[in-house]
């Protein structure tokens, strides 16, 4: 999955691939419990780093952010 964060407004449905900040492939993971509802959560991790998941269901994506 990629996390894509755009400078266009919210809800305007046609993809502008020009407006595009940052494309963020995030990996796929199996959580040991199911995620219900839907959850956006950071954790952290080593100096300057960040994991930003996302989850649901059967399903957890992540990917290390780090602090520039």
């Amino acid at each position: 999955m990629t996390l894509i964060m755009s400078r266009k407004p919210g809800g305007i449905p046609a993809y502008d691939p020009s407006q595009d900040q940052a494309r963020i492939v995030l990996g796929m993971t199996k959580p040991a419990a199911t995620i219900d509802p839907f959850r956006i959560w950071f954790e952290p991790s080593k100096k300057n780093t960040v994991i930003l998941r996302l989850g649901w269901a059967d399903r957890s994506y992540s990917a290390t952010l780090k602090a520039r």
